[in-house]
């Protein structure tokens, strides 16, 4: 085998090293933001369960300005008295269509907030 030969084989190992060694790095990368969205999404998991479970322990009030329940969905509804100034009355309604409520067959638009209805009390053992 003469020079030109070898120097022409060597020279193309050395591009293959080279493209393999950049290969690797990019793998490299690509795995480190593979570990880093994974923690992302891990993290994100954990917060998204965190906050079911507070929300299955603590219901907030909802405004009708901020949120909507299901049209049908019977829910907690809170109204201003019509008889008694500054009081509050909480019912149990549904939003209807066209922002009106559904509360005990009369229908409403003076719901200001709401929440779903708590789960049934456990059978006692």
């Amino acid at each position: 085998m003469n020079d030109d030969k070898i120097n022409a084989i060597l020279e193309q190992n050395t591009k293959l090293h080279d493209l393999c060694r950049q290969q690797r790095e990019v793998i490299q990368g690509l795995l480190e933001e593979n570990t880093r969205m994974l923690s992302i999404l891990s993290g994100t998991r954990n917060k998204i369960a965190t906050d079911i479970k507070k929300q299955e322990t603590t219901q907030e009030w909802i405004s009708v300005n901020d949120r909507l329940p299901d049209i049908g969905a019977a829910v907690l509804i809170c109204r201003p008295d019509r008889n008694n100034r500054g009081r509050q009355i909480v019912e149990q309604g549904y939003a209807d269509v066209n922002g009106w409520w559904r509360v005990y067959g009369t229908r409403t638009k003076s719901v200001t907030h709401w929440m779903p209805m708590p789960r049934p009390q456990r059978e006692m053992r």
